[in-house]
């Protein structure tokens, strides 16, 4: 029976929102302006939306939050907008659909889709394909603001010219894997743009660069990698600017990887510098020493900015003062992963903003960096140090936990260190023991999903155990060995979305839990969605599956059907010859 869902109480309303998939909820969000607001309040998160510039229009690709690169690909979303057609193509599983007449531009869209999601921009714009040059104004005007340009290296060298100056306003970082610039096409044009930051890359054809290219730069974080230079330019370079005292020179950082090895006394002959650090020279007579804490405001949360994060978990670790002003700058990271590898806990800390990463490795004597670099502090415990990077970068959890390998005894260890997380990933080398420990240990302390790379459960090892756990999502993998199943199994999941890839059940089975749950009147079944992917070989027969069972069947699409219980609850379904999702 056809349900209005803007007449549903609050609570299922905003239940029903959050059981849509992200294209249903798009879909939703264009009807109205109250079902766009509804959509933007129920606060879905997604990954940052990325885009693909090609020569019929742009693609854009929309990932659910946290979805991770070992993930089904079908759980991405893909919406193609044209440069000169009002038409929208959506991909999503392994079909096209077309959207028509829904009255909005392609410059609206964009911004529709980032109302919704509540984000501020594109996060990534990559050029992929040549498009017509006057196509390129047309892009400017459909995406205003993106957070990384990426030029890719097979685009031709004028056209990838006219990308990068007509594009590179709008990003907050652009990359160009490609040297693009040659004697004709001064580098020092593109190097005077004011740009936030800018990534040049080629190792096979160097950038040729000279000291009144740097001198005329005005990009705030600059790196080329390699770049053609002298060591008497960098000389000039280096004591023109000692000399400009009263100057206003905007970049920030300067990174130049060089196809030659560097020759420290040629580039800073005639210059007075302090050695820093072993690989760190500056001058001497430019820099005096000043207590960042006693900056006025302003400036101090601009030298926060400017860190990096090792720097910034360097600076947080310096007093209380120190932590809550890092804690209070609200730098933006993209995830914190742990990795367990057997007897050690290693972090990878990710930030969204310079696309950078650090790994550090956990022990009882602190944190070391892969250059060998150890913070300590005397009073933490490795569960402190855990607490200490969610505090700093605002994170209530770990994102992922990844268990590569380890022993049963030091789980207890993991589940104290991180109490909680979003995703528990269970890796296939593990061992079967530390597998079946790792999920029933450390599944309870993943509040999104679980996912476990391989099939543990044989006739000894009933998987029933392991479905009646309260989890609210859950992902097995059986590609070698599928995963057996019986009616009782599904019965008995406490599991609210739960998948499996690859299962072996027979049509007399599920026809026995579908009469089951048919029973079932005003008994309570948690699961929500139950996914199984079938064995290769194997395929259901409709009609041994629904045999002495009443049901429906969609008008527009025969594979969707629907149950009806005497109490009222509804179970849909969608079945083919080699899966069935089953949604209560």
């Amino acid at each position: 029976m056809p349900i209005n869902i803007l007449s549903l109480p609050d609570k299922d309303l905003q239940y029903a929102l959050k059981s849509m998939d992200i294209c249903s909820l798009i879909a939703f969000s264009l009807c109205s302006n109250r079902t766009k607001s509804l959509v933007t309040a129920s606060n879905r998160k997604i990954n940052p939306i990325s885009g693909d510039v090609c020569k019929w229009g742009i693609r854009l690709a929309i990932r659910p939050k946290y979805l991770l690169e070992f993930e089904n690909i079908t759980d991405q979303l893909f919406i193609f907008l044209f440069y000169s057609n009002p038409l929208i193509k959506i991909y999503r599983g392994n079909r096209f659909e077309n959207w028509k007449e829904l009255n909005l531009s392609q410059s609206e869209w964009f911004a529709h889709l980032l109302s919704i999601f509540n984000e501020s921009m594109i996060y990534q714009l990559e050029v992929i394909e040549v498009c017509p040059i006057s196509h390129l104004d047309t892009i400017k005007q459909f995406i205003p603001r993106c957070q990384t340009l990426r030029i890719q290296e097979n685009c031709p060298g004028e056209f990838a010219k006219m990308a990068f100056f007509k594009l590179s306003s709008i990003a907050e970082k652009v990359v160009v894997p490609k040297n693009i610039f040659d004697n004709g096409n001064d580098i020092s044009k593109a190097l005077s743009l004011s740009l936030k930051s800018m990534s040049f890359i080629d190792w096979r054809n160097p950038f040729k660069l000279e000291s009144s290219d740097l001198l005329v730069l005005n990009i705030t974080d600059l790196s080329i990698r390699t770049a053609n230079i002298t060591f008497k330019e960098l000389n000039r370079f280096l004591k023109l600017w000692m000399k400009s005292n009263h100057i206003c020179y905007r970049p920030k950082r300067i990174t130049i990887g060089l196809d030659v090895g560097i020759n420290p006394e040629e580039v800073l002959q005639g210059i007075k510098y302090d050695v820093v650090d072993e690989d760190v020279c500056r001058p001497t007579a430019q820099f005096m020493p000043i207590p960042i804490l006693s900056l006025p405001g302003k400036d101090l949360q601009y030298a926060l900015n400017c860190m990096d994060i090792s720097d910034l978990i360097a600076f947080s670790l310096c007093s209380k003062r120190a932590k809550n002003l890092v804690k209070d700058s609200n730098r933006k990271i993209r995830s914190i992963h742990v990795n367990v590898l057997e007897n050690r806990i290693r972090l990878l800390i990710m930030e969204w903003k310079l696309v950078e990463s650090i790994y550090l490795n956990l022990s009882d004597f602190g944190i070391s960096k892969d250059r060998g670099k150890i913070w300590r502090k005397q009073e933490y415990t490795q569960n402190d140090w855990i607490a200490h990077f969610l505090s700093i970068f605002n994170e209530s959890m770990i994102h992922v936990l990844k268990i590569e390998n380890t022993s049963l005894s030091y789980l207890d260890t993991v589940k104290q260190i991180i109490p909680k997380c979003r995703i528990l990933y269970i890796c296939e080398n593990c061992s079967i023991e530390v597998t079946k420990m790792a999920f029933l240990k450390l599944s309870p302390i993943a509040v999104e999903k679980v996912e476990v790379q391989k099939n543990v459960f044989d006739i000894d090892n009933d998987i029933s155990k392991f479905l009646s756990l309260n989890l609210k999502s859950v992902l097995l993998y059986g590609w070698n060995n599928p995963l057996e199943l019986n009616s009782d199994d599904l019965s008995m999941s406490n599991i609210a979305d739960l998948t499996i890839h690859k299962a072996i059940i027979t049509e007399r089975e599920l026809n026995r839990f579908l009469k089951m749950w048919m029973k079932g009147n005003h008994r309570f079944y948690r699961p929500e969605l139950i996914k199984l992917l079938l064995n290769d070989g194997l395929e259901l027969n409709r009609k041994e599956v629904f045999k002495g069972i009443k049901y429906q069947i969609a008008k527009d699409d025969e594979c969707v059907f629907l149950l009806k219980r005497k109490d009222g609850k509804l179970l849909m379904g969608i079945m083919k010859e080699t899966f069935i999702t089953l949604l209560f």
